[in-house]
């Protein structure tokens, strides 16, 4: 503030030039005084301009902390059309517009824009009962184009919200949803017709030979278990004699082979055994090599031909063959659907597709196979009997 001293002027004029030279000292220090309040006023005070018009506050002024301008809560955001909420409980603020909504806490960095984390260079504050917020982060979360003018120290916001906001990314029409194709029906063929081969056994002049789907009787020489038995171990049989003569092969021919699979009874699943065989000792030593499967001797599997001869009566040879225990002390042969190699995952669906649930309980035990059994041998070859092989 500027201060008037009293001033003494000597001066050789009359009392009324006297007073003239007092009015004017006067009005110039008044002068004086006005325009140094206005420079102070112009040199520290922050305008704000929105839109060309400028924002005038009543009671608390703009100010600037830590490099960034803070202004009174309502008096800006309330012009750019944003409705604003103050919770005293919570010391939070919230300022709504158009779909975008800004939170904002007294004394804390992060605020939220439309629920997600945002980070502010300075915290929201109250000076002397007034709310005060960062005006530029605020404007640009609704969408307004903030510049600050260091010359005028004035800071325009323009509220048009192209200038802030990015544009709007059209995704390309779906292409149009193609109906499925139909499904494909694959009406599998009709099995071929069970072809029996009646032919008698042919009798050449050095060999005889029997046909491919010839059933050979046989009893097992040891004893077999799918609770002690390995897979490799060897065992044989021997045909039987009473239909060793109807088969065409003499009495005391032998068949050798191995375990193949042995799976133990586990719960309700039964014990199953699968052997292979590998060739034919006729009583003279002569060895022939044989290319066949397990098949049970019951009506199910096979028949007798017009000349005698035990055929198998289903021409399919994709299953594996298997013995199981059915509990009474015999033995059962059952057919897997299935040409691949067992193993102990397949077991159990194996023999839910093979067996229903009253016999997978009668059979639920370990498959004992004594000596002595009866079982099949199913020739997928012919097999030639050289005419000295008696």
């Amino acid at each position: 503030m500027f201060q008037i001293s009293r001033l003494r002027v000597r001066s050789q004029g009359t009392r009324k030039d006297k007073m003239k030279i007092v009015k004017s000292i006067a009005t110039l220090a008044l002068a004086t005084v006005a325009i140094a309040a206005i420079a102070q006023s112009d040199q520290q005070g922050i305008r704000v301009v929105i839109d060309g018009a400028r924002v005038q506050f009543s009671g608390q002024q703009p100010n600037e902390s830590g490099g960034r301008i803070l202004v009174p809560l309502r008096g800006v955001f309330e012009k750019l059309g944003a409705k604003v909420d103050w919770d005293p409980a919570s010391q939070t603020i919230t300022a709504h517009k158009e779909g975008m909504r800004v939170k904002i806490a007294i004394g804390q960095l992060d605020a939220a824009v439309n629920g997600a984390t945002a980070h502010m260079d300075v915290p929201a504050t109250v000076v002397d009962g007034t709310t005060m917020v960062p005006l530029r982060f605020v404007s640009e979360a609704l969408g307004a184009y903030v510049k600050w003018n260091q010359d005028d120290h004035e800071v325009d916001i323009t509220s048009n919200t192209d200038y802030n906001l990015p544009k709007p990314v059209v995704p390309p029409p779906a292409p149009p949803v193609q109906p499925p194709p139909p499904p494909v029906v694959i009406t599998p063929p009709p099995p071929p017709p069970v072809v029996i081969d009646r032919r008698p056994i042919r009798i050449v002049n050095n060999y005889r030979e029997i046909p491919a789907d010839t059933v050979l009787a046989f009893r097992l020489d040891n004893n077999l278990s799918s609770h002690d038995s390995k897979p490799g171990d060897p065992f044989s049989a021997t045909i039987d004699s009473h239909e060793a003569g109807d088969m065409g092969l003499p009495p005391g021919t032998q068949l050798f082979g191995k375990v193949e699979y042995v799976k133990r009874q586990v719960h309700r699943d039964p014990g199953v055994i699968q052997v292979q065989f590998d060739h034919l000792m006729l009583p003279n030593g002569h060895r022939l090599p044989v290319n066949g499967k397990l098949i049970g001797l019951d009506e199910v599997n096979v028949m007798h031909s017009d000349n005698g001869r035990l055929v198998a009566k289903n021409s399919q040879r994709n299953a594996t063959m298997v013995f199981v225990s059915d509990g009474e002390h015999t033995n059962l042969v059952v057919a897997f659907p299935t040409d691949r190699p067992l193993g102990d995952g397949m077991i159990h669906e194996m023999l839910h597709a093979s067996l229903d649930a009253s016999q997978r309980a009668r059979l639920a035990r370990n498959a004992e196979i004594h000596s002595g059994s009866r079982f099949g041998l199913r020739l997928y070859d012919r097999l030639i009997i050289p005419h000295d092989g008696e």
